[in-house]
């Protein structure tokens, strides 16, 4: 009699955490997250940072207007200036496919970003010997990239309040050095330095890094190590994008 009154008075062991639990909890305890969802599919975080990247894109669009107006002239101008036999006509006939990418691109753009960032995270992990899977390479990536979202949100946010006529560009919009310098005048390189230098980009860089130490079974410093090695990767096309500017 006394063997079914223990096992009543046992305490049921905690409920796991939710999938959109842990959504909120990788701003806060990334580690645990990592922990817990390392074996798990991915692609619900996939998909649900595609949706809310898609669904930020078109309701922040209107509000952004003048920073992708200011983009779209300055990268008209330059390939007009590179090639001649580009008219703004020509331009102007292609804006409309460029919004329409804008708006709606990230239901597959993101998802594609997070799987090739995920493929470079688990292979500069090995450089660390990181004993890291694949999928929870993808996982920590695709969780990461939460804190991407979160940027977008703000930056539509800031579109809301900001003078339009101070959006020069979304380096304008950014958390980073970008954002106090003139897109028209600074140089090419310069600016994709300084925007690899953005809040967001070196937030999830560091959850990547977290996310590497908890499935990767690696030491901090590998761990750090690693982060630097993953930012400097991640900033080669935009450096290439600079140099050709």
């Amino acid at each position: 009699m006394t063997e079914p009154a223990t096992a009543l008075s046992a305490e049921a062991p905690p409920a796991k955490p939710s999938f959109f639990e842990d959504v909120i909890d990788v701003f806060f305890n990334p580690a645990a997250v990592f922990r817990r969802r390392a074996d798990k599919s991915p692609w619900p975080a996939i998909l649900t940072c595609a949706v809310l990247s898609a669904i930020v894109a078109i309701a922040t669009y209107n509000a952004l207007s003048p920073a992708f107006d200011a983009e779209f002239a300055r990268s008209s101008a330059k390939a007009i200036k590179a090639n001649p036999q580009i008219t703004q006509e020509m331009m102007d006939k292609g804006r409309g496919f460029g919004e329409m990418s804008v708006k709606y691109g990230s239901i597959i753009i993101v998802p594609i970003v997070i799987f090739v960032l995920g493929v470079v995270a688990w292979l500069v992990g090995k450089l660390v010997g990181a004993k890291q899977t694949f999928n929870a390479a993808i996982v920590v990536v695709a969780y990461a990239f939460f804190v991407r979202v979160l940027g977008n949100i703000i930056m539509g946010v800031e579109g809301l309040v900001m003078d339009p006529s101070k959006m020069t560009g979304l380096s304008s919009l950014a958390i980073s050095p970008a954002r106090f310098m003139n897109p028209d005048t600074a140089s090419a390189m310069s600016l994709a330095i300084a925007g690899r230098l953005d809040l967001f980009v070196l937030w999830s860089t560091i959850l990547i890094a977290v996310g590497l130490y908890v499935t990767g079974k690696v030491s901090r410093n590998k761990a750090v190590v690693f982060g630097i090695l993953l930012w400097l990767v991640g900033s080669l096309p935009a450096l290439l994008t600079g140099l050709r500017g």
